[in-house]
């Protein structure tokens, strides 16, 4: 944990930052400038899903009767083709036998997906795991849209040539002086839903400076996206811009790179978790790049390179986990990325016990 920990407080204001001080308005130079740019999944898809009107039907007896005493799990695909078809289910990975596979599959046959079609362009595409315990029964996971269910005319989004123009006045300049930091950043959501003519929405996740916020939201209305129809799905992406000065640097992990196990001894509470992960069933070994985004919202995690539906719930995990901070390492981590090397073998955490 301390060497997550050893860089993530930033760097404060040099002493140059004083004759600056004096200045009413200055230039921050376009150099000084980082944006770093996620996409956002849109999953209205999947909010209209029916999922019947039978449990799933397993109780811990059911599962000992057919797996002993050792856990199991199912991973699914899930192809949604029409609203009132069943899901085509295939099978990615599976430990589960007998009467808890056939349970699994009665269940996903009631699945219905009424909008398919009017919030997607041809099928949607999904991942679902179930994972079994002898003791605590059946658990399903929620489903996640899959990457191929994604719009195909994201690819056609247009930047300004022109680099972000920013001015800082006094009042911000004091702000940040006052906080001791001498990085600001501003993370935004921008979203296409209208035509190749229609201008993208604009939220603001977080804001270090008003200033540079208008200056980013300034920037962001020139984006656009020339190959987009009325009617297209939404298109959605996550920027952060980070603003050094007086040539500071923003804080970073500790290495670019940690292994997965190191990782995960900086999480808060981890010895309170408990997961069951297969790694060997999902292209192993490979990298996550995880995103620290607390307190503004959850983290993110993405797999690197070739996309695996077999990592849906794991990433899922992994977007969940939050790490042993502080108020203020944690705000000066904020947008800030690591890869995470994922090897193969098995991952299972069980809460510690009590002591007596």
């Amino acid at each position: 944990m301390r060497e997550l920990q050893s860089r993530a407080i930033g760097n404060g204001l040099g002493p140059a930052a004083a004759v600056l001080l004096a200045a009413f308005l200055f230039v921050i130079s376009t150099s000084a400038v980082h944006a770093d740019t996620t996409e956002i999944a849109d999953n209205s898809a999947l909010q209209c899903l029916q999922r019947g009107t039978e449990p799933l039907k397993l109780t811990p007896e059911d599962i000992e009767t057919a797996q002993g005493r050792h856990a199991s799990y199912m991973r699914v695909k899930l192809e949604f083709r029409a609203p009132d078809q069943a899901p085509v289910v295939e099978v990615m990975a599976n430990t589960a036998r007998g009467r808890v596979y056939v349970a699994v599959l009665k269940y996903l046959d009631q699945y219905r997906l009424p909008c398919v079609g009017e919030t997607s362009k041809g099928p949607v595409t999904a991942t679902q795991e179930f994972h079994f315990d002898p003791v605590g029964g059946a658990d399903s996971k929620p489903l996640h849209l899959a990457e191929n269910s994604l719009d195909p005319r994201r690819a056609c989004l247009v930047l300004p040539h022109r680099p972000i123009q920013t001015q800082m006045d006094r009042a911000t300049f004091k702000k940040l002086w006052d906080r001791g930091v001498g990085v600001a950043k501003v993370i935004v959501e921008v979203r296409f839903t209208g035509d190749a003519a229609s201008r993208p929405e604009i939220k603001t996740l977080h804001s270090d400076a008003s200033s540079f916020e208008r200056s980013v939201r300034d920037h962001l209305a020139d984006y656009s996206m020339p190959c987009r129809k009325a009617g297209d799905a939404p298109y959605a992406f996550r920027q952060n811009f980070t603003f050094a000065i007086n040539k500071d640097f923003p804080a970073k992990f500790s290495a670019d790179v940690l292994p997965l196990q190191h990782f995960l001894t900086s999480v808060r509470d981890i010895q309170k978790q408990k997961v069951f992960f297969d790694l060997n069933t999902m292209a192993c070994p490979f990298q996550v790049r995880w995103e620290h985004l607390r307190p503004v919202q959850s983290n993110d995690a993405r797999s690197v390179g070739k996309h695996d539906a077999n990592r849906e719930e794991f990433l899922f995990w992994l977007r969940s986990l939050e790490l042993e901070l502080s108020a203020k390492q944690s705000r000066a981590l904020l947008g800030e990325s690591v890869f995470l090397d994922v090897p193969c073998g098995v991952l299972e955490l069980r809460p510690e016990p009590l002591a007596s």
